[in-house]
């Protein structure tokens, strides 16, 4: 699971985010989280950045590693 929040999107939905990954955590889940502190909702179309790049690269090696045929 790729979970990746944007640090000035809503409260709300980050506080969602934030329940999440403790309960995926406390269940072992494999988890991989990547935040942006500085980022806004759509950070990835709005905040043209070094961190946004890092975080969709990441994104898209993630999905390379998980979608692949074996």
């Amino acid at each position: 699971m790729l979970i990746v929040r944007a640090g000035l999107d809503n409260p709300r939905l980050n506080a969602s985010i934030a329940r999440l990954v403790t309960v995926a955590v406390a269940r072992n889940v494999d988890i991989d989280f990547m935040n942006h502190a500085t980022g806004h909702h759509a950070f990835d179309m709005l905040d043209n950045n070094e961190r946004s790049r890092e975080i969709i690269r990441a994104t898209l090696e993630f999905l390379r590693g998980h979608l692949s045929e074996s």
